[in-house]
């Protein structure tokens, strides 16, 4: 889930119904609902056939709250192809608080499973309310020293044997990612 300041990159990827020729031609994204905007020619992800025409779209500005998405294919003047639209695909964007609460949510939920004793969710916890309380004052510096420590004692859990490697990189990933959310003026 994207985290306001992130930027967040679309992509498309328009296959012809038939034949091995890769359509010609622009796609277009628009957001909620809003002015198109031509996408950037990429080349398609592994995997994809290779008469695929891809191109992607970023923005840095999304507002927290649901979006949707949507693509639409315009091809070149005289091309064999017609154009076409995708469906739109809903999606949202979270506050650093609302991403911290939800890497809360997974440390009570480790502790439930009995992989984290009563003590180290505590600990981890208060790093990670403290990191929304410096948030909501402003102090974003603050707020990103609380957040290295909570991924500071992750590492610890994970060096000790606690956690697994799939658990700490979950919780480290989070928090990183509102860390850059923040440094980016999220």
């Amino acid at each position: 889930m994207p985290i306001y300041g992130d930027t967040v990159t679309f992509t498309a990827i328009v296959s012809p119904n038939s034949g091995t020729t890769a359509p010609t031609g622009t796609v277009s994204f628009s957001i909620d609902g809003g002015a198109s905007v031509d996408g950037t020619a990429v080349t398609c992800p592994t995997g994809s056939p290779a008469d695929n025409l891809c191109a992607q779209y970023s923005d840095s500005t999304l507002s927290v709250g649901n979006h949707t998405a949507q693509a639409s294919f315009t091809p070149t003047s005289g091309s064999i192809f017609a154009g076409s639209s995708s469906s739109a695909v809903d999606f949202s964007v979270v506050s650093p608080q609302t991403a911290t609460e939800s890497t809360i949510s997974y440390v009570n939920m480790l502790y439930m499973q009995g992989v984290l004793n009563s003590g180290q969710d505590n600990s981890l916890v208060k790093e990670l309310n403290q990191a929304i309380k410096m948030m909501n004052a402003g102090k974003i510096s603050g707020a990103i020293q609380n957040l290295q420590y909570f991924i500071s004692e992750v590492q610890d859990l994970y060096s000790s044997g606690v956690l697994n490697a799939t658990e700490a990189n979950t919780m480290i990933t989070d928090a990183n990612n509102v860390i850059t959310a923040l440094e980016q003026g999220g």
